[in-house]
């Protein structure tokens, strides 16, 4: 099963906005889905929600209504856990995202070799 671990640094902080941009951006994208896919997105927002915030400055995740969220500030190490289902949907969506050139599109590569490094390693 994989656990995705972030801490406070600015990497991790990062990582969590890629990947919840990632479900949400593409979780509204996906149109033509049934029951076990909305479940499956609706489990891994609220893992992602549990150790998050909404942003304090209002802002909104590009191209929907949803507030963007960061990591809520903690002295240690938040985990996730998520079934290889949940891990694949969450890596399918990241990978899906238009995401444009240079710092956006440098994150999502970033984050999803880390993704796939964690999910080899474990």
């Amino acid at each position: 099963m994989p656990v995705l671990t972030f801490g406070a640094s600015d990497t991790d902080k990062q990582r969590f906005e890629t990947l919840y941009r990632g479900l949400i951006i593409m979780g509204n994208t996906n149109t033509q889905k049934g029951l076990s896919i909305l479940t499956r997105e609706l489990a891994l927002l609220d893992k992602l929600e549990a150790i998050s915030r909404p942003c304090a400055c209002g802002r909104r995740v590009p191209g929907t209504t949803e507030p963007d969220r960061e990591l809520a500030a903690t002295d240690g190490e938040r985990r996730v856990s998520l079934d290889d289902q949940e891990f694949d949907l969450l890596y399918q969506y990241v990978g899906g995202v238009p995401w444009s050139i240079g710092a956006s599109s440098r994150g999502a590569i970033q984050t999803l070799l880390w993704l796939r490094n964690g999910k080899e390693a474990g």
